[in-house]
């Protein structure tokens, strides 16, 4: 190789790794940084210091716990930045841009808490005592005061609602999340699922890895929980709950029941948990009594009966 050419080849292989380092940085400004807000319309609040931001497997380090769920459900940027007002109240705003509006409401659903007040900001948002959270599109967004005074509580929704703005595009909930909320009763909370940890938080027993998720939801009320789980077809959807009655057949569980249409055992806390597969649909109830059960899964089991005529 001539001389020329080596210093080529040698000059390219020092800046091009400098060159695709802030490719990456720019791709975080266009995504999770476009959408902080540092306009001086923000009611006073101002933004301090520079934002922290993270890829990928960087959320560990960004966050003190709870990375793990973004990964599950489909994280690929984040950015952290605090804003003050006259230097007495302080407001944290988290941002997580996620694979798709799925994986953004799986992480927001898994977040809120079962009180709270509805907020119409994003595509659907929940306003705690210190803290608000919503989504919208790909992006997930929580901001936190550090106390309860009617300033910061205005201060959060001034800083969403800019936020908001900057969301150009907002997403719709998932299948299993539809299906639930328009057949039943409006729940305590309702979770997207779509991993182990996900449901391992919310199933109030270990099903071990009998249940082969891939989207799901549940739909919680004071009395019982309701899941429903979604197979690629029928033939995966009674493949999974065979292995989920040879599951819940073992010791710890009693009370076995078949039926034609699924099965039922009680738990070790003495609750009935009612399976029925249907279409490439499983359904689970836990918390109810037989016939309660099989009224609240028949009445989900409606709401699908046309996909399945198509």
């Amino acid at each position: 190789m001539s001389k020329p050419r080596a210093s080529i080849v040698l000059s390219l292989l020092v800046v091009l790794p400098l060159f695709l380092q802030c490719c990456e940085k720019r791709d975080v400004e266009e995504s999770v940084l476009a959408r902080l807000p540092y306009d001086a319309d923000l009611d006073g609040w101002e933004a301090e210091g520079e934002p922290q931001t993270a890829e990928g497997e960087d959320l560990f380090e960004l966050i003190n716990g709870g990375a793990e769920i973004y990964h599950e459900y489909g994280f690929r940027r984040a950015a952290i930045q605090s804003y003050s007002k006259r230097a007495e109240r302080t407001i944290n705003v988290e941002l997580y841009e996620m694979e798709d509006p799925a994986s953004a409401y799986g992480a927001y659903s898994f977040k809120i808490g079962k009180t709270g007040e509805p907020i119409y900001i994003g595509d659907e948002g929940k306003l705690e005592d210190y803290y608000l959270s919503f989504w919208k599109g790909h992006f997930v967004v929580t901001v936190v005061g550090y106390d309860t005074a009617p300033e910061t509580r205005e201060g959060l929704m001034v800083l969403a609602r800019a936020i908001d703005e900057r969301i150009p595009e907002g997403g719709g909930r998932p299948e299993p999340v539809g299906l639930l909320l328009g057949a039943l009763p409006e729940p305590a909370r309702v979770t997207y699922m779509e991993g182990g940890l996900a449901l391992s938080n919310r199933l109030p027993f270990d099903a071990g890895n009998t249940l082969g998720l891939r989207q799901g939801a549940v739909a919680e009320y004071d009395t019982h929980s309701v899941f429903l789980f979604a197979y690629e077809d029928e033939d995966e959807s009674r493949e999974w709950n065979q292995r989920a009655r040879d599951r819940l057949e073992g010791d710890e569980f009693h009370d076995f029941r078949s039926y034609a249409e699924g099965f039922s055992v009680q738990d070790a806390a003495g609750q009935v948990v009612y399976v029925v597969a249907s279409g490439r649909f499983m359904l689970i109830c836990v918390g109810l009594e037989h016939s309660a059960a099989r009224t609240v899964i028949a009445s989900v089991l409606e709401r699908q009966r046309p996909e399945r005529a198509e």
